[in-house]
């Protein structure tokens, strides 16, 4: 079922992004390029943010909170929370967009759950989700799913030995590569997640993003932010520049273009936004302390 604009979003005037003006951004909830475009998607807690050619657009509806939010290469996924006096049941449960937020599909847990920590294959659309709060179907755990949450089977888990966990991604192509960043460190598995080996040579792990032939991460060290690169045929690491970030400040949210794995997108929990099209060698940032549209 596709849920689409209601009268009170404005309706006549029709889904569309317009061209962001003055704006702060209280919440990062998600980062990606979709569709496989030259195109940004930033997911907040009041709606979806675009950054295409040096400029930033927000929607004139479906101004939702979506958590979970991930990008693939015909929309996206997420779950999270419709926006004040929608019509739309909350939470959301798992949807699913092909057209940048203007109607969203219900694949599961519609007015059940709300998932915080999604992963989503790229192209395999291979879904992990970690459920915090038993619902009609699942219990507490982190489960996965190949058919749109049709249905889902449960990842084992043996070797994660971290209680906290801050981020989850999969492969964009191998459905069953999985890594969880947490305080002790980047687990990873090769079997759905049945299997986990910590293989970061860091502790405090604060992200992490899936290529074809890399997994970047993040970690916090001595205070200060780093941004490593695993080549995951060798298992070999090495780091990646960074831009100047605050001290204390830890990256939340990385993602790179599926067209071009040279450029780089980086959030920080303050709201910097920074990219590199030259894999970290120059930055530019284009959102500070959440600041849109200066």
């Amino acid at each position: 079922m596709l849920l689409g604009c209601s009268k009170d979003e404005n309706y006549n005037e029709g889904f569309r992004f317009t061209e962001v003006i003055d704006r702060n951004i209280e919440h990062v909830h998600g980062l990606g390029y979709t569709v496989e475009k030259d195109e940004i998607f930033v997911a907040t807690h009041s709606g979806l943010l675009k950054y295409s050619n040096w400029r930033w657009y927000e929607t004139t509806a479906n101004k939702h909170d979506y958590m979970g939010f991930q990008a693939t290469d015909d929309g996206f996924y997420s779950s999270g929370h419709p926006y004040t006096d929608s019509d739309f049941k909350d939470p959301f449960g798992l949807i699913k967009s092909k057209d940048n937020g203007e109607t969203l599909e219900k694949l599961a847990f519609y007015g059940e759950s709300d998932f915080h920590h999604l992963a989503v294959g790229y192209y395999s659309h291979a879904i992990y989700a970690i459920n915090e709060v038993p619902n009609s179907k699942l219990f507490t755990g982190i489960f996965f799913s190949e058919n749109n949450g049709e249905t889902w089977k449960t990842s084992k888990l043996n070797g994660l030995t971290s209680k906290s966990i801050s981020k989850i991604a999969t492969h964009p192509k191998e459905a069953a590569l999985v890594g969880i960043s947490t305080e002790e460190g980047l687990f990873y598995s090769t079997d759905f997640g049945d299997n986990f080996q910590k293989i970061s040579k860091t502790d405090m792990i604060t992200s992490l993003y899936f290529e074809e032939e890399a997994l970047l991460f993040s970690s916090i060290a001595d205070g200060d932010a780093r941004l490593y690169e695993l080549d995951l045929s060798t298992r070999l690491q090495k780091k990646i520049r960074l831009p100047e970030i605050n001290s204390n400040d830890v990256i939340i949210e990385i993602t790179s273009n599926p067209l071009n794995r040279n450029e780089i997108v980086l959030i920080s929990q303050k709201n910097d936004i920074f990219l590199t099209k030259d894999r970290g060698y120059k930055w530019k940032q284009v959102v500070s302390n959440g600041k849109v549209g200066l």
